[in-house]
């Protein structure tokens, strides 16, 4: 997995399972170099990865794009498919199934292809060849089979992260067993699951609940991830290729359009502001910020989710705003200016992570 824990693709896997019915081998990476250097490889057949990413890759055929899960087809590949106009919708989100080459691999059709879609997670399928007896993949019940409290687990979760269970909501054990007709044994076991997660917290005399983060913590948050942000971007300029750096340029030039478009979402917006700080993520070749970075954002983009989708670029002008900070991020790696790229992305986080504190505010004064 390219993301950590409850990162933009993990959400969006959690929820494409359940909306899917399907169950996936998932086998997790510490940072996206060695994800892509095992999927290159061919330990793994598939990757759920942002395009950008994986840019110079897919341009030099030595992986497949397969499909996306934007809502629309991506302009840079008009004819790869989403996953929509296969049936399986997964919310918007702006990545990819990227494939290994030669495609399609052993056992694996495009239809079994899109029923991995979403997961934010690289997967193993099994191979004919290491089997007495095979059996295709979409028939291997015990690769498709879930647990109850996991399956209960995961309907809880899309309940939390389409804002139907609010922070704070307090989860009882006997009413979520009436509710999901399960015992109270499986419903510990899914809140535990879940508070593994950081999803669910227990309190003393209390017992469960949504959990929660206040304003201030999202403003704090905010500034932490703009240090880390800041030293990414600093790293990515200092080890980023021409190749790297021209697909980071496209992305901002995407964003700055976007911006002054009229029919443009705050969440279409954001997606795309998502997928370039994951670039730029990854083009700073360190597990570690990776790993502090979306440890931060993950609170904070869930956040944003229940709330409102799209938070941190709610106006036209919030979003000419942010284009006008990635544009001089942009031109600082182009200049292969480490300082100036760092303070500029620090900045870009910063204004952003004030931002969405005052609306936040704001609509908590309204309430």
């Amino acid at each position: 997995m390219i993301a950590g824990r409850r990162s933009i693709n993990h959400l969006a896997g959690e929820l494409f399972d359940q909306r899917a019915g399907i169950s996936m081998t998932h086998v997790p990476h510490k940072g996206g170099a060695p994800a892509v250097a095992d999927l290159l490889g061919g330990k793994v057949q598939v990757f759920f990865a942002s395009v950008p990413n994986m840019l110079p890759h897919i341009k030099a055929d030595r992986v497949k794009l397969l499909a996306a899960t934007s809502k629309e087809r991506s302009p840079q590949f008009p004819h790869t498919p989403t996953v929509a106009e296969s049936g399986v919708a997964v919310g918007g989100w702006s990545s990819a199934i990227i494939a290994q080459a030669p495609w399609p691999a052993p056992g694996l059709t495009y239809n079994s292809a899109i029923a991995l879609h979403g997961t934010g997670r690289m997967v193993r399928m099994v191979s004919p060849k290491k089997t007495k007896n095979p059996v295709p993949a979409q028939s291997a019940i015990g690769q498709l089979a879930k647990s109850l409290p996991t399956m209960v687990a995961g309907q809880l979760l899309q309940a939390i992260l389409e804002g139907r269970l609010a922070p704070g909501t307090r989860l009882t054990e006997i009413e979520l067993a009436a509710e999901h007709a399960v015992s109270r044994a499986t419903i510990r076991e899914a809140l535990t699951q879940l508070e593994r997660q950081r999803f669910v917290e227990r309190v003393p005399r209390y017992g469960a609940r949504v959990a929660a983060v206040s304003n201030d913590e999202v403003l704090e948050i905010y500034q932490l991830r703009a240090v880390v942000f800041g030293l990414a971007c600093r790293l990515a300029c200092q080890h980023a290729t021409a190749a790297e750096l021209g697909a980071f340029e496209a992305a901002v030039r995407e964003m700055e359009a976007l911006s002054v478009k009229a029919s443009t979402t705050a969440k279409s917006y954001m997606e795309r502001s998502i997928a370039a700080q994951q670039m730029i993520i990854g083009l700073s070749h360190s597990r570690r910020v990776g790993e502090m970075y979306e440890q931060l954002t993950s609170l904070t983009l869930w956040l944003a989710m229940i709330r409102q989708t799209g938070l941190g670029f709610a106006t036209p002008k919030r979003r000419k705003d942010s284009a006008a900070d990635w544009r001089r991020m942009a031109d600082a790696m182009a200049a292969h200016d480490a300082p100036a790229s760092e303070a500029a992305a620090s900045a870009l986080m910063t204004a952003s992570g004030q931002y969405v504190w005052e609306q936040l505010k704001r609509t908590a004064r309204r309430a």
